[in-house]
């Protein structure tokens, strides 16, 4: 962020605009994000970036208790499986459309059903 409004500012001589990070930021987080990106560095900023690292931390823990639960298998083994699924996602996400099928089309049908749901996390819209 502070490499951004430098480049725009002292670089190019260009009013700085804060919305060009929003592509890589959760959309559900970018509010928050964008309040912190405009603040100065502080104790105050720091405690903001650490409630919302927690935040993220929470909203990914109850994924995987939601998983846990629908799925009958401990939350060590729903982790872990949404992780290696999480991971797959963001790997696959930026390649061209015909790339992620010709990759995907040899795995099992459960697994590409459960990347599609992976593939509307808001996550992955980072790279769409």
């Amino acid at each position: 962020y502070q490499r951004a409004r430098y480049e725009a500012e002292k670089i190019y001589g260009l009013p700085f605009d804060g919305r060009v990070m929003d592509r890589y930021v959760m959309p559900e987080f970018r509010a928050r994000i964008g309040e912190i990106l405009d603040r100065e560095e502080s104790p105050e900023t720091t405690a903001r970036w650490n409630r919302i690292l927690r935040d993220i931390m929470f909203s990914a823990v109850n994924e995987d208790f939601a998983t846990a639960e629908r799925e009958g298998v401990s939350l060590r083994t729903a982790g872990f499986r949404d992780s290696q699924l999480r991971v797959l996602t963001a790997l696959l996400a930026p390649l061209p459309r015909e790339e992620r099928e010709r990759l995907t089309l040899p795995l099992p049908e459960a697994t590409r059903r459960l990347l599609g749901e992976y593939g509307k996390h808001p996550e992955a819209e980072l790279y769409t």
